[in-house]
């Protein structure tokens, strides 16, 4: 009885609720222990989930510490381990496709222990907004607010705000991050011309032309920082400001 007890507990320990599935768009799948569960709003996001995204989908999951992840089309991501109290920790990994963070509690109190991995590189953080985007034969991780530690086998990188880090052709290299090198993924932006093609814009002001994640926590209607045109493509939502 009591080896049957301790299975038990072993089996709700490994099973623990991190977050769940604040907004979803399209179709998505969790794999949990070799099981597929299909996802939708209020999903329960259990450690060592792996959230597996379709062509036209967006998924916005919220974990216990309030941080948000926004993962966007044709993406694996994994929620690896997540610990909230004593030895707080948060080990994520995109596997493949794109995401969009902003840090919660964690990433605030123990920023040396939230790290997400790619397959290139391990990404900690000095701030709160970042986002990556792995493909088979690039990837590309940008700082939208504060600053990134990027550690990859040749070295360790910083990566401040409106910076970005690309590994293309077994090398890696800084530069100013534009929108159009997160092509086709575009995160949602106040434009003047909303018509103007992805491959025009650039990002001079990150922080006051973005549409934070943050805002869906304090009631912020729109629940996505990018949206699907009708052919597919990434398009950018409506800029709303919070009321001050």
């Amino acid at each position: 009885m009591k080896t049957v007890f301790l299975l038990l507990a072993a089996i709700s320990t490994l099973l623990a609720n991190i977050g769940e599935v604040t907004a979803l768009s399209g179709e998505a799948q969790l794999i949990r222990q070799a099981e597929a569960i299909v996802v939708s709003t209020g999903t329960k996001i259990n450690e060592a989930d792996l959230l597996r995204t379709e062509t036209r989908t967006k998924v916005q999951v919220v974990l216990k510490d309030d941080t948000v992840i926004t993962i966007g089309p044709e993406s694996e991501y994994l929620f690896e381990r997540f610990k909230e109290n004593g030895d707080a920790e948060v080990l994520m990994q995109l596997k493949r496709g794109f995401f969009k963070t902003v840090t919660g509690r964690i990433g605030e109190i123990a920023p040396q222990r939230f790290k997400i991995k790619t397959r290139a590189a391990t990404i900690g953080i000095r701030g709160t907004q970042f986002m990556a985007y792995v493909q088979d034969d690039e990837e590309k991780i940008g700082c939208i607010q504060g600053e990134i530690i990027v550690w990859t086998a040749e070295g360790k990188y910083i990566v401040p705000a409106g910076e970005m880090l690309i590994y293309k052709e077994k090398r890696w290299f800084m530069k100013k991050m534009e929108m159009h090198d997160f092509a086709p993924v575009m995160i949602g932006m106040m434009l003047d011309a909303p018509q103007k093609k992805y491959t025009d814009l650039e990002m001079p002001e990150l922080e006051d032309d973005y549409i934070l994640e943050e805002q869906i926590i304090k009631g912020y209607q729109e629940p996505f920082s990018f949206d699907l045109g009708i052919d597919g493509t990434i398009q950018p939502p409506p800029y709303t400001p919070l009321d001050k």
